[in-house]
Parts: C-alpha cells; sequence; structure tokens
C-alpha cells in the first residue's frame, strides 16, 4: 500500500533571513512522500536563488514567484492550486516544523476519517532567546466553540485533507485582514472536525515584521466577523447591535455598561438555545464557553455597572453555581459590592 503524498505550502515573500531553517525543516521530515510547493510573492531580496538553489537539487521541490507582490490571500492560494497531495500542510517561511510532525499528522489523519484539520500546538520563540508553549484545542468539541473567540488551529501547523477541500472548492477569502485562514477553518468545520495533537510540533518565530497594531486590531475585528458569519451560517439571526456587542467582547473591551451586559446576556442565551438544534456545538462545552466568557464580562464591568454586574451574571440561564471556584465568587461580590 504506497504511502499517501503530502503537499506542504509554503508562501514566502522577502524572506531570506529564515527561509532556509524552514525549508530544511520540511525536506528533513521523518515523512519523506512528500511535495514541497513555494510560492515567491515578489520577493526584492535573496528569496527566490535560494529557492531555487534547493529546486536544483532536490526534485521534491517545485515553484512558482508572482509577478509582483499580490498579498497573503493570493498567494495562498496559488499554492493551493499547485499541490496535488492527498493533504495539504502549511508551513510558514519563517518557522521550524519538528522533523516528526508530518508523520504524526498523517497517522493521525489515516487513522480519523472524519477530521478535515489536524494542527499541532506550537512553541512560540523570540529574538531574545526566550520561548514559551502556545496551546491550542485539542478536541473537535473544544475547537468549535474556540471560534467564537479566535482561530482554533496554527495556520503554520494544519494539515488538510485535500478531497474536501477540492470537492468543496474551499480555498482562503479575500477580506478578511490576515484572518482568511480562521476563515477557511470555519469552513472546513462544517464538512468535518477540527483538531489540534498536543505535541508541539512546530517552532513558531515571533519577529517585529509580523504585525503592525493596527494590522492586529483589524485582525480581531475580521475574525471576530467570521465568528459572527459562522453564527448565522448556521442559521442565527443576529442584529447589528448584537454584532457590536458581540465584536466587542471578543476584542476584550471592557468594561461593559449594564445595558450592554443585557446585550451580550441575551445573543449568549440565544446561541445556546439556537445550538440546541443546530448541535453544530457541543451543548455543555458550549454552555460552560459561555458562562465563562460572560463571568470575564460581568466581573470587568463592576466599575460601570457595579452590583448588578454580579446579578446579571448568576441570572443567566447558562450559568450555574459550580462553574466559579468559591474563591472566585467571593472575589466577584467584593469587587461588585466596592464598585456601588
Amino acid at each position: 500500500m504506497s504511502l499517501p503524498l503530502v503537499s506542504v505550502c509554503m508562501i514566502v515573500y522577502n524572506g531570506e533571513e529564515f527561509l532556509r531553517e524552514a525549508i530544511d525543516g520540511i525536506l528533513n521530515q521523518t515523512y519523506q512522500n512528500l511535495e514541497l510547493v513555494l510560492v515567491n510573492d515578489g520577493s526584492k531580496d535573496r528569496t527566490l536563488n535560494i529557492i531555487e538553489e534547493y529546486a536544483s537539487k532536490d526534485e521534491r521541490v517545485k515553484y512558482t514567484s508572482n509577478e509582483k507582490n499580490s498579498g497573503l490571500t493570493f498567494t495562498r492560494n496559488v499554492a493551493l492550486e499547485m499541490a496535488t497531495g492527498d493533504y495539504i500542510a502549511i508551513n510558514d517561511a519563517d518557522d521550524i516544523s519538528d522533523p516528526k510532525r508530518l508523520e504524526a499528522q498523517v497517522k493521525y489523519l489515516e487513522a480519523h476519517d472524519d477530521v478535515v484539520v489536524c494542527g499541532t500546538c506550537a512553541r512560540r520563540f523570540f529574538p531574545n532567546g526566550k520561548d514559551e508553549s502556545w496551546y491550542f484545542p485539542i478536541t473537535d468539541r473544544e475547537a468549535r466553540v474556540w471560534m467564537l473567540k479566535g482561530v482554533p488551529n496554527l495556520n503554520s501547523s494544519v494539515m488538510m485533507r485535500a478531497s474536501v477541500l477540492r470537492d468543496a472548492a474551499l480555498k482562503y477569502e479575500y477580506g478578511y485582514a490576515s484572518a482568511e485562514d480562521f476563515k477557511l477553518f470555519a469552513r472546513l468545520s462544517q464538512k468535518g472536525k477540527l483538531v489540534n495533537l498536543p505535541d508541539e510540533w512546530v517552532a513558531y518565530r515571533m519577529h517585529d515584521a509580523q504585525q503592525t497594531l493596527l494590522q492586529k486590531k483589524d485582525m480581531i475585528r475580521d475574525a471576530a466577523k467570521i465568528s459572527i458569519e459562522l453564527m448565522e451560517d448556521l442559521g442565527m439571526e443576529l442584529s447589528e447591535s448584537e454584532k457590536e456587542t458581540f465584536i466587542k467582547a471578543f476584542a476584550f473591551k471592557y468594561p461593559f455598561t449594564l445595558g450592554e451586559l443585557d446585550s451580550l446576556r441575551g445573543l449568549y442565551e440565544k446561541l445556546l438555545a439556537s445550538n440546541a438544534g443546530w448541535r453544530f456545538f457541543h451543548q455543555e462545552t458550549l454552555r460552560v464557553f459561555l458562562s465563562e466568557k460572560f463571568f470575564e464580562a460581568c466581573f470587568h464591568s463592576t466599575g460601570r455597572a457595579g452590583m448588578n454586574s454580579f446579578k446579571n451574571y448568576y441570572q443567566a440561564s447558562f450559568s450555574e453555581p459550580g462553574d466559579r471556584k468559591p474563591a472566585e465568587r467571593v472575589k466577584f461580590i467584593v469587587k461588585s459590592l466596592l464598585s456601588r
């Protein structure tokens, strides 16, 4: 029985400083039945020379170059179109995959044909030499509710089932300010399960060239928009005021007024009730998640809503006494009383 082919897509713009490490991380995988699809997005440095050097030495490397710098979404889709594998993996041009990453993901996907996206946890490393673990949700139940607060998989760690992408004509979509990966995963979540392996199979490089503060704000707002679109795709109707309240909670823009807390509570109660019919989210996992998010909003809004923050939380239908530890409850009520 032949091993499935893995297409690893790597796009790069002016990436000469870290590109070799990223390419070596893929070509030195223990899983060798792969093709490395490189797309040069109109780089002005030595990126193309480095790519051509690797392609001349290893027939698994195939590449193309955009005539001009065309941006993330366009270039990611060029790579997807070039990929011929049974599975499509992503590796950013400044990140490093552990040698066993692809082997572990292929093994998992071969054993779980209902999974459409398999990512991994990661390790972020910084220019000053420090590093830290980066957790992503392990199970599909957890990943689905995670989409109500952010992207459930690290794009540079994912392996996707190519047949699902091709059959549904799915690709990266425009208009999502560097959150186009989240939009694709949201689409895929309606085709099958999303998971992450608990191992830190990817070293994710943190550096100054990644994003400005303004770009981060745009990405957060667009990520919230994707969460809203997911709810709407499932059949939930949201007013403009409900959308704005959701976006504010998504971006942690506390404190809320009492009116905003009432609106958020109503939105969460509607979501839980709607899901009883959809069953897109695991109902209890969703309830616990909403309880946690609403507690966060109420706790940080005591300065404006006072004791009503405390009352609002415990009157919510999705809130149960056992959700909060005794110390949390005491701290919450004292904070509420002091804010009167």
